[in-house]
């Protein structure tokens, strides 16, 4: 799982298979101090196609001032203080970016 997040917002992005193997991408977006939020999945053709599609949402997230935490992070002072711990994305998930 990808993990990005902004002052007010959260974003992540999951790829996966679905239940008949073929490989999507789940997002799932939301206000970081309402219960407000939507999730999506988009399915892909292929690994390129996924690859693409999970460029477009790194560009697209940088363009909009969300910042990338795929490990541990400090929580702002304005929210509860405590770590979080969110899942490092895995070396497959990893490996789709690189040229």
């Amino acid at each position: 799982m990808l993990y990005w997040e902004s002052n007010e917002r959260f974003f992540t992005a999951t790829l996966q298979r679905d239940l008949f193997g073929d490989l999507c991408i789940m997002t799932r977006q939301g206000g970081l101090r309402d219960k407000s939020g939507t999730t999506h999945i988009i399915h892909c053709h292929d690994l390129p196609h996924a690859r693409s599609i999970l460029r477009d949402i790194f560009k697209r997230r940088k363009q909009m001032g969300f910042k990338l935490f795929p490990e541990t992070r400090q929580l702002g002072s304005d929210r509860v203080a405590q770590k979080r711990r969110r899942p490092s994305p895995d070396r497959a998930q990893l490996e789709l970016f690189r040229h």
